[in-house]
């Protein structure tokens, strides 16, 4: 079920970035760092004109509100974004419940630096997008 939702999830992230290409080229919707489960919501910027948002600021109302829904739909949800050329690396990451996750269980798909050093070990869900 956690993987169908993460699938769904970077899809989604995948197809607003397709729509708003201008910001997606100067990486406005990457996101780099380690897994943490334990972020707090992030705050949902405003555009300086509400009537004539940037691309810059849809991606940056975009990225907030995909991490606070992510972070709602799946437990200790995070992602990570990297951009290459016209390419994405989407990491959806997520704890599984129930599971020891001292295990390096499932965590073949995660961003070695994106879980480096840490004792909870999340599951990851690894998805390439062209636009």
């Amino acid at each position: 079920q956690y993987q169908m939702v993460a699938l769904q999830a970077a899809s989604q992230l995948a197809e607003s970035m397709r729509g708003n290409t201008d910001a997606f080229m100067v990486d406005a919707y990457s996101r780099t760092g380690t897994y943490s489960s334990s972020i707090s919501a992030q705050t949902v910027p405003s555009c300086a004109v509400a009537s004539a948002c940037t691309s810059a600021e849809i991606a940056a109302i975009t990225s907030a509100l995909f991490a606070n829904n992510l972070r709602n739909a799946l437990p200790g949800g995070d992602y990570r974004l990297e951009r290459t050329g016209t390419k994405a690396d989407i990491w959806i990451m997520w704890l599984e419940p129930g599971v020891d996750n001292s295990l390096v269980l499932a965590t073949d798909n995660c961003k070695p630096s994106a879980i480096s050093g840490l004792s909870i070990r999340p599951r990851c869900l690894f998805l390439e997008v062209a636009l």
